[in-house]
Order: structure tokens, then sequence, then C-alpha cells
């Protein structure tokens, strides 16, 4: 610690020197009395003329120290707010190591700066991409802070889940589709990482494709439903189909239409009752319906084909002598129609797919309550019969 006492002192002694040799001067003058006063007065105005304005020179460089210490105080403690910081110095300190030591915090502080703007930088950026994946916008004030863009990055993460929901929903509900309607899964798979917005618009790309397709096949069974009802107008009755006895011939006479014994005409005859009347776009478009449906036209159109020409006026029946079909033995082996059906061009696996659904005794969709009223009126027996089959319902 300074002693400015001893240190003005100095300064003192060199006055106090001169003042003696004035005093010196003065004895060997014998100066009087009035005349010492006039030269204490000189002495006095030149020495105060002299002293002012040093005095004055540290009375101001006091004050722009104050100055100083005040600003750098007022700037080191807006940044440490701002960075987030503790402002830790104090004023009992002498102005100048207020000063010194402001300088050096403020040069802390600043290191402490830098580093969060890189921070910063890097946090934005990686914000910025997670943006640009989702598809959406960054949200953040006009000068953000670190705390704001990690609250920006929190609501970006939660939308990503979101959107991983969703895309895992709509990839379910395309699966489900795929599976129902008989369709090769590799034609409707989402590629490999989809994610983000892309993944969105890709797995609902998928599913509206799969819409589109099964409103064709809706429309397409609705046209095959019309054209089975003009063949039940020409033949003038539904057919009633059985499975034939052992050694019993297979065709199509007089209303009955007779069928193989095959795993796929017993479930041909189990799904007449089952899709007579049938409703609902996730019945009317799956693979086993389509599957059913072509063979029901298949076997009206055959039926129709094998009707006898009549010969005159003469009825159509075997009892009126008009010439029978041709049985069905001699004309050749009689492809299944299950077999023979053309693939639907959207579906290259929906037979597998029908054949995978043989165990189920029930599918989803459909008007309950008609196939269950159907299925007892078709089920009545003609003779030796089996149930009709009109297309779904006349």
């Amino acid at each position: 610690m300074v002693d400015y006492a001893q240190a003005v002192g100095m300064a003192r002694r060199h006055i106090d020197s001169l003042l003696k040799g004035v005093e010196d001067a003065w004895t060997a003058l014998g100066l009087g009395a009035e005349e010492t006063a006039d030269r204490v007065l000189e002495i006095e105005t030149k020495l105060e003329a002299v002293a002012l304005p040093l005095l004055e020179a540290e009375k101001t460089f006091l004050e722009k120290t104050r100055g100083e210490v005040a600003a750098a105080k007022l700037a080191a403690r807006t940044l440490a707010e701002n960075l987030g910081q503790e402002f830790r110095l104090t004023d009992e300190a002498p102005l100048l190591e207020q000063l010194g030591a402001l300088k050096r915090e403020t040069e802390l502080l600043e290191g402490v700066k830098r580093k969060q703007e890189e921070e910063l930088a890097q946090a934005l950026e990686a914000a910025q991409a997670l943006c640009t994946r989702l598809g959406d916008e960054l949200r953040l004030p006009k000068t953000p802070s670190l705390a704001d863009v990690g609250r920006e990055v929190e609501r970006l993460e939660a939308r990503a889940r979101r959107q991983v929901e969703e895309i895992q929903e709509t990839a379910a509900k395309v699966e489900l589709h795929v599976e129902r309607m008989g369709i090769s899964p590799e034609r409707f798979a989402l590629p490999q990482g989809a994610s983000g917005m892309e993944g969105v618009r890709l797995a609902n790309q998928a599913l509206r494709k799969l819409e589109q397709l099964e409103t064709e096949r809706i429309a397409e069974a609705q046209r095959a439903r019309a054209r089975i009802r003009e063949m039940i107008v020409k033949l003038g009755e539904p057919l009633e189909f059985r499975l034939a006895l052992e050694g019993e011939l297979t065709g199509a006479d007089d209303g009955m239409c007779i069928l193989a014994s095959t795993k796929e005409n017993v479930r041909f005859i189990h799904d007449l009752a089952k899709y007579e009347g049938a409703r609902g776009r996730d019945v009317l478009s799956s693979a086993r319906f389509s599957t059913h449906l072509r063979q029901l036209e298949t076997e009206y159109a055959r039926a129709i084909d094998d009707q006898p020409r009549p010969a005159g006026a003469g009825g159509g029946s075997r009892s009126s002598g008009a010439k029978a079909p041709e049985p069905r033995s001699e004309r050749g082996e009689r492809r299944e129609p299950a077999a023979a059906a053309k693939e639907d061009d959207a579906s290259g696996s929906e037979s597998a797919s029908s054949a995978g659904e043989e165990a189920k005794d029930e599918e989803d969709g459909g008007s309950a309550s008609s196939a269950s009223g159907a299925e007892d009126r078709h089920r009545q027996p003609r003779g030796s019969g089996g149930p009709r089959g009109g297309g779904g319902g006349r």
C-alpha cells in the first residue's frame, strides 16, 4: 500500500526548501513588516497560480477514472447477465484496482461469450437440419439465445416423434390393405430409412394408391355383379351349386351346377352364402371376394354356353327331347374357375392370399344380417341341389 502522505511530503520538502531561501534573503535584507507582508502575498499568489492547475489536473483524472470504472462495471454486469454468468466484483477496492479487475473480468466474459456463440451456431445448424427434414420452419426470436434454440429443438423433436408415429400408423394401414387385397408387399414398401416429412409423404402416397386400387376393384365388382344378374335373366333363375358325388359328372343343367369336389370349390360354395348381399369396401375389394366373384361369373357364363339349343319351338329341358349338353367328361377335363381366373393386374399374389384365408369362417366388413339371411335361403335343398349363386343378391 502506497503512503500518499509521505509522497506529498516529498513534494512539500522542495517547496519548504525554496521558502527557506526566501526567509534567509529577507533576513539578510532586514525587510520591514509592511514590505514583508507585501512579498508574502506576492509569493502566495504565485504559488497558488502554479499549484491550482496541478490540483485540478488530479481531480480531473479522478473523475475520469470514476467514469471509466462505472462504464466498465455496467458493461461487465450486462455481459454477465446476458451470458447467464455471475458478476463477482465489488466497490470496496480503489478505483484503479477496480478498473483493472473489471478489464480482466470482461476478458473472461468475452471468452465465455465466444464459446457460447460457437455453441449457438452449432445448435442453430442442427436445429435447421432437423427443421428441414421435418418440413417445418424455425420459430425463434430475432436474436435467439442458446436456451431459445434448445426449446425449439425440443418442439421439433416432439414433432419428429409424432411423424414417426404417423409413418408407423400409415404403414400399418398399408400392410392391412396389402394383406387383405392380396397384393405383393414389395410394391408398396417404404424405402429403407424413410423418415421425416419425406417418409410421411411416401407412406401417404402408398396408402392413396392402395385406396385408388380398392376403388377400382369395387367398381369392377359392381360391374361383375351386373353381368351376373344379366346372365341370371338369360337363364331364367339363379343357379344352385353343389359338389359332385363320387363318379358323378360335373356341369350345369336345369338350374343345377355340379362342381368337382376340390378344396377351391368347397370354399366357393361356402362363400356363396357368406358374400350374398355383401357390402363394405373391405369386403368388396378383398382378394378372396374378387376370386369368388370371378368364379361365380365364370360358372354362369359356362352355364349359358352349356344351354341346349332348342330344336323348333320346344323347350330347353332334357325331357323335351332337345339335345342335351355334351357331358364334361367327353369334352375333356374341366378347368377349375379359381385356377383359370385371370389375375387382377394390380394384385400379383392375390391367389396366394385367398388360399391363406381358407380357414376363416368370417371376414371383417360386409352386411352380417344379409349374409345370414342369404345363407338360410341358399342352403334349402332343391332335390339333390345346393346353394344358389345370384352374384351377391338379385
